[in-house]
């Protein structure tokens, strides 16, 4: 299961302290991420003027909103120094 595979990497990333970083692209994603303990540390537009907000070709497209997610053990005080 999602939950088996996202403890595993957690239990292993906090033991070698590293952190995790995956790219949530809708809503959705992000909120499952959430879930499961990781915080977004960068919002951002890409394929504007090349593709709707679905990913369909479209030279006038708004492009789609992607979220950088990041987990690690200490994320709120090692990232919001950056």
């Amino acid at each position: 299961s999602v939950r088996s595979i996202f403890e595993y990497y957690k239990e292993r990333a906090d033991k070698e302290n590293v952190a995790i970083c995956l790219e949530a692209i809708s809503d959705k994603a992000r909120s499952v991420y959430e879930y499961f303990g990781f915080k977004n540390y960068k919002t951002f537009k890409y394929g504007v003027r090349e593709v709707d907000s679905k990913g369909q070709v479209d030279k006038n497209g708004e492009g789609f909103t992607g979220y950088l997610m990041i987990y690690h053990k200490n994320a709120d005080e090692l990232f919001n120094k950056l």
